[in-house]
């Protein structure tokens, strides 16, 4: 499989050996489409689709997924296409697109960028899986992820237990504030030997501690420098499972994501939110 799209962006190049190996059988494609134009009734996807005519008394020649009526009646009058088929794989198209626009509406306000720039999310089981999707995606075993000192404990296990990675620690304060040039110099150093993947997590699990606006531009200015001098990706990786939980007027009230998005061609960000944090549905 060829990924032209991905090497056509500059990213197929910093991707990992497993990523890299990913592939889907032209099959799949060739035998659901040849079902779609041909068959009766498509059973290609793991669940079967027909004419409704073919299975409820009185029904149509419209498409949908076969379903138990008996067990449709206990749904409260729900939509049959809304509970019955698989969910799409990268997850609900408008629950995407509406976290996409909630994304940029919220960091709107406060950082100036190319709404463009933010595409749609994929949808994961939560932010630990997305974590670990992304270590997998961009690093092979025994490659160095860079964290700060200050850190969830679960990623040594989700990095370095489950994945096999070097944990390596930048000190996250210096002088009471963001210690920038720690973060930037382990950054230019593992530079040396491999594409970076770095992961900051604001507010801070376990501190709490937000960076301000100006250190999160400080932050970004001196990741633009090491891009231009080592010529390297710096994928960025934004555990946002905190995002806006910040109570000091000094600090950032959102994501620095922001502040990245379309910074520098050299920059990768990639943003990780939780919606059971975020919005507190527990």
């Amino acid at each position: 499989m060829q990924f032209d799209h991905l090497k056509n962006a500059g990213l197929y190049d910093i991707l990992s050996g497993e990523a890299r190996a990913i592939i889907l059988p032209q099959g799949i494609f060739h035998w659901s489409g040849r079902a779609k134009k041909e068959a009766k009734i498509d059973a290609t996807i793991g669940s079967a689709q027909g004419k409704k005519s073919l299975f409820l008394p009185g029904g149509d020649d419209s498409t949908c997924t076969f379903y138990l009526p008996s067990v449709i009646k206990r749904m409260n009058s729900l939509d049959p296409e809304q509970i019955v088929p698989y969910a799409p794989i990268n997850g609900l198209p408008k629950f995407r697109s509406a976290w996409r626009d909630w994304t940029v509406r919220k960091l709107s306000p406060h950082y100036s960028f190319d709404p463009e720039c933010i595409g749609n999310p994929i949808t994961v089981p939560g932010v630990t899986a997305a974590l670990s999707y992304l270590a997998r995606l961009f690093l092979s075993p025994g490659e160095t992820i860079l964290c700060h000192d200050r850190k969830w404990e679960n990623y040594n296990l989700v990095f370095s237990g489950a994945q096999g990675l070097v944990v390596r620690s930048a000190t996250l304060f210096s002088d009471g504030g963001l210690d920038v040039a720690s973060f930037a110099d382990a950054v230019r150093d593992i530079a040396k030997t491999q594409n970076p993947v770095a992961v900051v997590n604001f507010p801070n699990n376990p501190t709490g501690y937000m960076p301000s606006i100006a250190e999160g531009e400080k932050l970004r200015d001196e990741l633009a420098k090491v891009a231009d001098e080592t010529g390297r990706k710096i994928v960025l990786i934004f555990d946002d499972a905190y995002d806006g939980f910040v109570y000091d007027p000094a600090a950032a009230p959102i994501s620095i994501f922001g502040l990245f998005a379309g910074a520098h061609p050299g920059i990768v960000p990639i943003k990780c939110d939780g919606a059971s944090k975020e919005f507190l549905l527990y």
